[in-house]
Order: C-alpha cells, then sequence, then structure tokens
C-alpha cells in the first residue's frame, strides 16, 4: 500500500511539473512577443500575411494560406501544373512541416487567345503548434509541373515574393496542453495532454482507480494471474 502511494505521488510530481514547465515557456514567448516586434525586417523575399496583424497567431490557430496570396487572382501557365508542396517554417527559417497536396484549383482555357494554358491556385491551412517560438513564421508554396520544373512564388504582384510571413505568440498553458497539436518527423500529432504524456497520466489514472477500488484491483490481479498460466501451458 505505501509503495502503491509512493507511485502515485511520484507520478502526480512529475505531471505538476510538465504542466509548470509548459506555464513558464508561455510566459516566456508571450514577454517576447511585447517587447520585439512580429513584422521586422526580412531579409529573404516575403510578403506578410497581414501587415495589420499586431497579436500574431496562438497556439492551435488555424492558418489560412493561399497562392497567389491576392484574392481574384490566378496562376497561368502553358504547362500543366500536378502537384503543390507546403513548407511551414519557424523562425530562423527552419522548417517544421511539409505537405504535399493537389491543387484546389486547376483549369485549362478551352477558348481565346490563351486557348491551351492553365490556370491554378492552391489554398493550405497550417495549425500553429504547442509551445509555438514568438516571432515571424513562414510559408512556402512550390507548384510542381508536368515538364519537371517547380514554379515558386506566392505574390501575383511581387513576382520575387517566395514566402508568407505571419506572426505567431506565444499561447496560455491550458492551450498549449490541450488545444494545440505539435510536429514530430513531420507528422502532427495531438495536443500534449494526449499524447505523449498519456504515458505519464495513464497509468497514473490506472493506478489510482485500482487503489481506490480494490475490487477493480483484484480483478486485474485475477486476470493478469491467468494469462501467466497460460502463457506457461502454451510453453509447455
Amino acid at each position: 500500500m505505501r509503495k502503491q502511494k509512493k507511485l502515485i505521488l511520484t507520478i502526480l510530481l512529475l505531471f505538476s511539473f510538465v504542466i509548470s514547465q509548459t506555464a513558464i515557456a508561455s510566459a516566456m514567448s508571450s514577454t517576447q512577443l511585447q517587447e520585439g516586434t512580429a513584422t521586422g525586417e526580412m531579409f529573404y523575399p516575403a510578403t506578410f500575411y497581414s501587415a495589420t496583424e499586431s497579436q500574431g497567431f496562438g497556439p492551435g490557430s488555424e492558418v489560412p494560406f493561399r497562392t497567389p496570396m491576392e484574392s481574384g487572382y490566378l496562376w497561368k501557365d502553358s504547362v500543366e501544373p500536378l502537384k503543390v508542396v507546403w513548407t511551414f517554417y519557424q523562425p530562423g527559417l527552419r522548417p517544421i512541416y511539409t505537405m504535399e497536396k493537389d491543387l484546389t484549383y486547376k483549369k485549362q482555357i478551352t477558348e481565346g487567345t490563351d486557348t491551351g494554358k492553365w490556370v491554378f491556385a492552391d489554398t493550405a491551412t497550417f495549425t500553429v503548434p504547442a509551445l509555438a517560438e514568438t516571432g515571424t513564421w513562414l510559408a512556402k508554396s512550390e507548384i510542381k509541373m508536368a515538364d519537371g520544373t517547380v514554379r515558386q512564388g506566392v505574390s501575383a504582384e511581387n513576382s520575387q515574393s517566395i514566402y508568407i510571413a505571419f506572426p505567431v505568440e506565444g499561447g496560455d498553458p491550458i492551450t498549449n496542453l490541450f488545444g494545440a497539436p505539435w510536429y514530430f518527423f513531420n507528422m502532427k500529432m495531438p495536443p500534449l495532454f494526449w499524447f505523449p504524456l498519456i504515458l505519464v497520466w495513464g497509468p497514473a489514472l490506472f493506478i489510482a482507480i485500482c487503489f481506490i477500488s480494490p475490487r477493480v484491483s483484484e480483478t486485474f490481479k485475477r486476470g493478469f494471474g491467468r494469462l501467466g498460466e497460460a502463457r506457461s501451458k502454451w510453453k509447455k
């Protein structure tokens, strides 16, 4: 019984430590946002998502993107576009997530002086992850063409712009734990509370239930005992 109490206490303390670290990280991110600027000088060709965005997008926010980013515009080319690859970057041009998809809109012109040419555009959505670093994040689209070339660019009004810059701010601990995903090896993972923290609170909840209800604990003991007997018979 004492061992069970010590184990429960240890797990609860570990869980409390993780939550406190999440809160500290969120507070630091918010402080950085207030002290700095989300739209500072850029050293690569980028168009800002919103020049008037003062606070930025927090963890869990769904940020919509479009190429070309100006509403009402379409790309036009004599070569057919096949796929589009979107890459999203943390501050410092560090990639965090890449996805390849079919274009949202693609049509071949069948009449007029541009007959045979293709017009196309694409939209994508990126979810800001938990514990996101405060600052200017970037989105980049690369459209794969049928002739093997890649078309870069996001702005119909600025041909040199190949990134969409968007400001990100730190979130509160609750959102970071329960409402925002995180990215691992180019995979979008569930919020931190569900994975990997389930490895902490899952066993703690199981032990707590067994501790509170001796009947449940006894049921599991009998189940494990029968499983052990079955394995022994199978080995023989």
